[in-house]
């Protein structure tokens, strides 16, 4: 197995609560970056639908084939989430991203959760706005 650059843009983010489990296998962080898609809110954490308009704000990572094993493992990879080769819409960036297809958003909506358009495409701005109101 290989290293891959991959595209991160919710609790893999900086800062962010899931990050430690990519940590250890992260070779290079190569910059925040926007690919077409729209992000929806799961509640815990957010989902990419890469066939709706939109933009989705995260990061861009090298990481070690282990790390890609650990990704898999963590988003449920292939049954929660698929993987997809990406660009950039900025940068000349181009990896994986993990998304739902709309089955897969349906299938884990159907138990009484909400998908809700985050504003902006952009997790960590979502959830600060989130915490501030709550406040």
């Amino acid at each position: 197995m290989q290293d891959t650059t991959v595209f991160v843009y919710g609790s893999l983010r900086k800062g962010e609560y899931n990050r430690g489990v990519l940590e250890p296998h992260i070779l290079n962080t190569l910059g925040e970056g926007c690919i077409q898609g729209q992000m929806v809110s799961l509640g815990a954490y957010p989902a990419v639908l890469l066939d709706k308009p939109g933009i989705v704000v995260g990061e861009w990572l090298r990481v070690t084939a282990r790390g890609m094993a650990a990704l898999d493992r963590l988003e449920g990879y292939p049954t929660l989430y698929s993987k997809a080769h990406v660009w950039d819409v900025q940068n000349n960036i181009e990896g994986v991203v993990y998304y739902m297809t709309e089955q897969q958003l349906s299938r884990f909506l159907r138990g009484g959760r909400n998908g809700m358009v985050v504003p902006g495409g952009d997790w960590t701005a979502y959830r600060r706005e989130q915490r501030l109101q709550q406040a």
